[in-house]
């Protein structure tokens, strides 16, 4: 298996630095892309993927840097005949992943009134259940990202997987929630955590203060990304990573293979 980040920013990358936070993993009967956001046309191409060759896309939460790129998935499989790409994802995610966001630039062509299930096949997984992909076991874990009044009104989801010799974590877009995701950091040989250098008050997401917080046996099998370099330089920024003990920073393009 080959886990592959298309790009390992933030949703407010530039992208001459980088594409935002979309995952590939492959393996010799799969084909499972995490998340398609404004910037996968340009990702694919940098990582010289193509888009006929990915069969499914999990889609994590309903922000722009993780759905937008849909529209361009969805148009380019119904124009060209090319065979629907299968979009996964927690039920109440996909509902209003097209009701409130790509029936209204979807819905209609030339008169017809079209509908999710003409531009992709659908999979939906119960809130923290488990779906199946060419026999990999994937395990949803509803995390807390954007929270409202009512915690279901914006789910969002991370990932975890075994492949024969490692089990790895993704922790998609998620504030800091050590207590919730224990269980996952323990288990995981590897884990890829979302993480955010700039101090925000209020923050939506995990900032690098608050991972640094964790015990060193979980830091150092835990590389970053999800960020924004804000004006600093990459090996600068992965030079810190490193220093405080975790495995890295990772880079647009950069591949993980796992046996």
């Amino acid at each position: 298996m080959e886990i592959t980040f298309l790009g390992s920013g933030s949703a407010f990358v530039q992208t001459e630095e980088n594409f935002q936070s979309n995952i590939l993993i492959e393996d010799k009967e799969m084909s499972l892309l995490i998340d398609a956001g404004s910037t996968i046309q340009e990702a694919l191409k940098y990582s010289h993927k193509k888009l006929k060759d990915i069969d499914a896309i999990y889609i994590t939460h309903l922000h722009g840097d993780h759905v937008h790129g849909l529209e361009y998935v969805g148009f380019s499989t119904y124009f060209s005949g090319q065979k629907k790409k299968t979009l996964i994802g927690e039920a109440s995610i996909i509902f209003k992943l097209w009701e409130n966001i790509l029936s209204g630039t979807m819905g209609n062509i030339n008169g017809k009134k079209m509908n999710i299930h003409d531009y992709f096949n659908i999979i939906t997984h119960k809130k923290n259940s488990p779906f199946v992909k060419n026999g990999v076991s994937f395990f949803p874990k509803r995390v807390y990202h954007v929270i409202s009044e009512n915690r279901d009104d914006i789910p969002a989801n991370s990932l975890y997987f075994s492949t024969n010799e490692n089990n790895i974590f993704i922790s998609g877009d998620s504030q800091f929630q050590p207590k919730k995701l224990k269980k996952f950091y323990e288990q995981a040989t590897i884990i890829f955590n979302e993480v955010e250098f700039a101090d925000y008050p209020g923050s939506v997401h995990t900032q690098f203060k608050q991972l640094n917080t964790l015990d060193d046996s979980i830091k150092e099998k835990m590389y970053l990304y999800h960020y924004s370099l804000n004006g600093h330089c990459f090996n600068d920024m992965d030079k810190i990573v490193k220093e405080n003990g975790f495995a890295g920073l990772i880079k647009r393009g950069q591949k993980f293979s796992f046996c």
